[in-house]
């Protein structure tokens, strides 16, 4: 029935799952380690000796990314739901997608209108799922990062959601880049 209908996509409906006690993240290239708690987030190298911790900092569901040195840690998406959804213009008017780190601090934050989207905010294309969350796949198509050249892609899906424009973020610079400089 409609009220059923109606009702699925209540606010009350769609609530994260509870997290994990601890989320880790081991870089398949290097064998450095990420651990992350409600209280911290640490990066080891592939020994296990940290490299550094940031207190009261939890990836949640985000996904992970170390750079080869270890020292910048990008968390992209949402604290509750990883890459999966981005919030209404309703809820938040520039959503910060990816948080970056670089030697244990916060380096920046990419937002939606201001980093990825020329300062337009999000253009609900679609229907909002529970409590105004839309389907991040129908703006970003994905996300990657290339360490050599020190940047992070975005592939943005137009309004017409046919074609994709990247939209490049420079990265802070590697250990190997600042002794360069």
């Amino acid at each position: 029935s409609k009220v059923n209908q109606i009702q699925i996509f209540s606010p009350t409906i769609m609530k994260p799952a509870p997290f994990d006690e601890k989320y880790t993240y081991i870089d398949p290239n290097t064998g450095k380690r990420v651990d992350s708690t409600e209280s911290r987030t640490e990066v080891f190298d592939k020994n296990g000796a940290s490299l550094y911790e940031i207190s009261n900092v939890f990836s949640g569901r985000r996904t992970m990314m170390l750079s080869p040195d270890g020292q910048t840690l990008i968390l992209d998406g949402n604290y509750y739901f990883g890459e999966r959804f981005l919030r209404s213009p309703s809820i938040t008017e520039d959503e910060v997608v990816t948080l970056i780190y670089h030697q244990g601090s916060l380096w920046k934050e990419i937002c939606f209108a201001t980093d990825l989207n020329n300062g337009k905010a999000i253009e609900v294309r679609g229907r909002l799922i529970g409590g105004g969350w839309l389907p991040r796949t129908e703006y970003i198509a994905n996300t990657s990062v290339n360490w050599d050249r020190g940047v992070l892609f975005y592939a943005m899906i137009d309004e017409d959601s046919t074609t994709t424009v990247d939209t490049e973020i420079k990265l802070p610079p590697t250990a190997s880049e600042q002794r360069q400089q």
